[in-house]
């Protein structure tokens, strides 16, 4: 009942993410050594410690590991050190960063991952999992308090920080505080050299014109550094009835996972952190903006550069079962890189109970977290839910739940305390089956989210949305994580949502795909919005496979009776004229416009008002493999939208990719591409780019390989997806040796 995942979900085994026939014209597959290919640019596999796995028997020890040695050169400058996963995010950087829209993570480091399960006895064992590489050095700088400033004059408002040093770049961690009065200063990636801070000033948010801006001076702090190597410790012990897991450490994939109606444990889309990883901020009263309410804490970029999370968990879990009642149960506390071992920033709990009558299983959830402040009760958050799962005519099933959450804030602060409750509820009538040898799916759901209901730990906001690269059509296979969370269920607070969904699967060659999601205000009972899906794919034969996607977004009107309906209408097509020659297109008509830059700046929205405009896209690749050892890809995409620099293929560009296969040990890519894409930040004007990139890669043994890349396109990590593009060709060399043993 209690399966762990692999060791890093992130980076899948090729049969279970990329089907056989895309990899004929994607990608070259083999069980353990692969290569995965777009249009975009190339993904190479790591090689991960599995970790986290079941063996058959436990009465010798096993010890397991990968490694990964890199360097690089670029302007003749030798790089044996530079990584940092925030760069592989679409944010300011785009705009105001030194590299804006070339701002890509050179992912150069060294690492070393051991794996080691050490059996006590035949039902007993401790695994122990270390990562030996530049996130394992941390350090912090003594906590000062350091007065600010208005021109030359002493603002007399303090700010008190503690700078925090990660490895990986050789720089601090940027992170926002705040002054005593509520001035918020974000403070930069400091370089560090010869164990100190460089010196350094910030400017707060407040300002009136130069130079009356407040700001900052950080002088030279020496940084105190730590060496942590441990990733994962357990004790587990495998009994006939219960399976019991103590874990100093742990990664975040330990986190438990409920499976009722309401997802109330865990529930967040893949890229973000697992709720489990949250920390409390506690209220804090400013002098000039007065009083912060306390809030619950997510760090998006506090990770490797293979998406691993950093932060880890402490704490127990146990899976069992008694008599016919089964069920789960864990505790456990966060523990970011910078933080004191024995100090406790919150706790989180929760357990799942299932119990089968009479044809009918009926469970209980339970979430529950305490915040604390300097080691008082601060938080207490709390939901509980019943369910019960029905099956009848063998091929029915309605599913129930009710939920009901209460949340107290603020507790060590008597005026300020606040309490809030609500209630949930969820309905899923499903059905599967076979009229005519046309297998048939059907669910028919309704959700009522109260204003105030929150689950300590589960996050909503972000699998309530349709994912921008889903409204596409896209012709190459995505992970499974990604498609999971590709069209949203719209539930979150203050929402009450009717869905409904058909599916048909195989059948001669055709399937389809339709969801209608109708969404009414909870609070106020008005509408806001319906979504309409229908998808198609239609194999005609084994040379032509087609798709049809028509999406309509109907929004609520605002007062001035202006539509802001969204529809898309897509059609595509593969045809392969030969086993050597093949052709896709893709053709688009859509008025829905990406969130960018208005998810990072809503200010900066450069989407034209309401009613929008509709623009078209269109798709073409080439795909000719006259040999078995070569595949050219001539790719053409044009985006009446100049701006589209983000969204997937789909800006405007004219591209050639050739994969070369010298032998079955060695192959080679060469790929360039010419991009046309509005800047921002000069007044929409349409500038061309030209990115060549070009690697080797040679397969030592079955679980080694040694690459040498020239350039970067944007880094691709499975589950996550392609992350912001680089439009011009980078100038630098990179050697990478990784395997697995």
């Amino acid at each position: 009942m209690f399966c762990l995942a692999a060791e890093n979900p992130l980076f899948l085994n090729a049969a279970t993410v990329f089907a056989a026939e895309d990899a004929l014209v994607y990608g070259d597959i083999s069980e353990k050594n692969y290569v995965y290919s777009t249009p975009r640019g190339i993904y190479y596999p790591t090689f991960p410690v599995n970790g986290y796995f079941q063996p058959e028997s436990i009465d010798e020890a096993v010890v397991e590991g990968s490694y990964r040695l890199s360097f690089g050169v670029e302007d003749k400058d030798l790089i044996w050190k530079d990584a940092n996963y925030s760069l592989q995010e679409s944010g300011w950087r785009y705009f105001y960063g030194e590299d804006r829209y070339n701002t890509f993570d050179p992912a150069i480091y060294n690492q070393l991952r051991l794996g080691l399960i050490s059996p006590i006895d035949e039902d007993e064992l401790i695994y122990t999992k270390l990562s030996i590489d530049p996130w394992a050095f941390t350090g912090t700088t003594q906590t000062v308090t350091l007065p600010t400033y208005y021109a030359g004059t002493n603002a007399g408002d303090p700010l008190t920080i503690q700078l925090k040093y990660l490895s990986n770049n050789r720089r601090t961690y940027p992170e926002i505080v705040y002054s005593a009065a509520g001035d918020a200063f974000a403070l930069p990636e400091i370089k560090i050299v010869d164990g100190k801070t460089q010196p350094v000033t910030v400017e707060g948010s407040w300002q009136s014109g130069t130079p009356w801006v407040h700001r900052v001076e950080i002088p030279a702090l020496d940084v105190e550094r730590e060496f942590n190597p441990i990733r994962a410790l357990w004790y587990d012990a495998r009994k006939p009835d219960y399976r019991l897991i103590v874990f100093p450490f742990a990664e975040a994939q330990m986190g438990l996972t409920s499976d009722d109606p309401l997802r109330l444990v865990n529930n967040h889309i893949i890229w973000e952190p697992s709720p489990w990883l949250s920390e409390w901020e506690p209220g804090r009263l400013f002098t000039a903006t007065g009083w912060q309410e306390g809030q619950w804490q997510e760090d998006q970029f506090l990770r490797m550069s293979d998406g691993t999370w950093l932060t880890l968990l402490r704490g127990f879990r146990v899976d069992g079962q008694i008599g016919e009642t089964y069920g789960s149960f864990m505790a456990a506390t966060p523990l970011d890189p910078w933080q004191d071992y024995e100090t406790v920033n919150n706790v989180p709990l929760a357990f799942r109970l299932k119990r089968p009558l009479d044809g009918a299983t009926v469970g209980l959830t339970y979430a529950g977290r305490v915040g604390f402040d300097q080691g008082s009760y601060d938080a207490l958050d709390q939901t509980a839910g019943l369910d019960a799962d029905i099956g009848f005519l063998d091929f029915f099933r309605l599913q129930l739940q009710g939920a009901f959450s209460r949340n107290k804030r603020n507790i060590t602060t008597e005026d300020r305390e606040q309490e809030s409750d609500d209630t949930a509820v969820r309905a899923i009538f499903s059905a599967d089956v076979d009229p005519f040898e046309l297998p048939l799916g059907i669910s028919v759901s309704y959700a009522s989210m109260g204003l105030d209901f929150a689950s300590p730990l589960s996050n909503y906001a972000n699998t309530a949305d349709d994912q921008e690269w889903g409204k596409h059509i896209h012709f190459f296979p995505r992970a499974p994580e990604e498609e999971q969370y590709r069209i949203g269920d719209s539930i979150e607070p203050d929402r009450r949502v009717t869905g409904v969904s058909l599916s048909a699967g195989d059948f001669e060659g055709m399937s389809f795909y339709f969801n209608l999601r109708n969404v009414y205000n909870e609070t106020s009972d008005e509408f806001i919005e319906d979504i309409y899906w229908l998808e198609n794919e239609y194999k005609v034969n084994d040379s032509l496979r087609t798709k049809l996607l028509l999406r309509y977004h109907d929004k609520v009107e605002a007062g001035d009776g202006v539509n802001r309906n969204e529809a898309t209408y897509a059609f595509g097509f593969r045809y392969d004229f030969t086993d050597w020659l093949g052709l896709e297109q893709i053709f688009e008509r859509t008025n829905d416009y990406p969130d960018f830059p208005g998810s990072v700046y809503s200010w900066m929205n450069i989407n034209p008002a309401a009613p929008y405009p509709y623009f078209y896209i269109y798709k073409t690749s080439l795909i000719f493999s006259p040999t078995d050892w070569s595949r050219l890809i001539l790719s053409h995409s044009y985006n009446e939208f100049d701006y589209a620099a983000t969204a997937e293929d789909f800006m405007n560009y004219t591209g050639v990719n050739l994969h070369l296969r010298f032998s079955e040990k060695l192959l080679s890519h060469i790929i360039y591409r010419h991009s046309e894409v509005a800047d921002y930040l000069q007044g929409g004007e349409v500038i061309g780019h030209d990115n060549f990139y070009c690697d080797l890669s040679y397969s030592i043994t079955e679980d080694s390989r040694l690459m040498l890349q020239f350039g970067a396109l944007g880094n691709y990590i499975p589950g996550l997806g392609w992350q912001s593009a680089v439009l011009d060709t980078q100038h630098i060399f990179r050697l990478v040796y990784q395997g697995s043993f």
